[in-house]
């Protein structure tokens, strides 16, 4: 799991030096290509144990003495969210290849593209709160590079801004909901929130974390009243649209939600909250 977190980090490093070996021979994109698609066959191949009901589980140490550490976790949830990213991602490279001219900037393009695939990979995986936050927040930064992607565009550049200020506003309410729910449960993991549930579940800080996760989950999903910033987000390239827009970074608030009604879903706020901006 980690090694699918880290390659995508590790490709944005060697993708300029590649372009500047293979400038004008082939498009660099075929590099790239390789990374999504390797990093699809190697997640597949968990579905049949993940099916069975296995788990995996891997962690870095990182702050131990303030209880931050990496710690990544895969079950059906995140497996089906990092197939996405990784599937969907491979076919929007793989159309990217014939839609951008060899004229354009392809080295930053790319860098762009895998560091928005890697955030998006360790969002979906971390179990740790904060570590899914500060990936949250590189997709965020990740994507505004590739919205602004034609910066010479004054409407590409206001939708780049205009993004990266309602998601990065939804995030830190978010965060400030994740230090809730860690000050209420005493963890930062959300499995041992959940394990704990029965302990805090009738703590008077419990709503408002609720109401702030679930307002950074619509402000990513660009569901009401935050979808303003989509329309204006469609100045960049048609693959950055279909890869950010259609299917990885607007999951990521939907994942959210998914990841986090096992602790909030009894509550009949949450339900009624969801259910209505979702028809909306």
């Amino acid at each position: 799991m980690i090694t699918a977190i880290f390659a995508p980090f590790l490709a944005a490093i060697v993708t300029p030096i590649v372009h500047k070996l293979i400038r004008n021979r082939i498009h660099i994109g075929w590099f790239v290509l390789f990374v999504p698609l390797t990093l699809f066959i190697f997640l597949s191949h968990y579905i049949p144990s993940v099916a069975s009901g296995k788990q995996a589980k891997q962690a870095l140490k990182w702050i131990p003495s303030y209880d931050v550490n990496a710690v990544f976790y895969l079950d059906g949830l995140s497996l089906l969210f990092s197939l996405l990213i990784t599937g969907i991602g491979t076919l929007v490279i793989l159309y990217s290849i014939f839609y951008l001219s060899k004229r354009e900037s392809l080295a930053n393009f790319y860098v762009y593209l895998l560091l928005f695939m890697g955030a998006m990979l360790g969002l979906v995986l971390s179990d740790h709160i904060l570590i899914l936050y500060f990936f949250w927040e590189m997709t965020s930064i990740s994507s505004f590079l590739l919205i602004a992607f034609w910066f010479y565009r004054t409407k590409s550049r206001y939708g780049a801004q205009k993004s990266l200020l309602i998601t990065v506003s939804g995030g830190i309410a978010m965060l400030a909901g994740f230090l809730l729910m860690h000050y209420m449960s005493g963890t930062f993991s959300i499995r041992e929130m959940t394990a704990s549930l029965p302990s805090f579940i009738d703590h008077s800080l419990f709503i408002p974390a609720l109401l702030l996760i679930l307002l950074g989950a619509f402000t990513k999903s660009v569901q009401f009243p935050f979808h303003i910033w989509l329309p204006d987000a469609m100045e960049a390239p048609t693959p950055i649209s279909a890869y950010l827009h259609s299917a990885t970074m607007v999951k990521a608030g939907i994942y959210l939600i998914a990841r986090f009604t096992p602790i909030f879903g009894h509550e009949q706020l949450w339900m009624w909250i969801v259910s209505f901006v979702g028809l909306v």
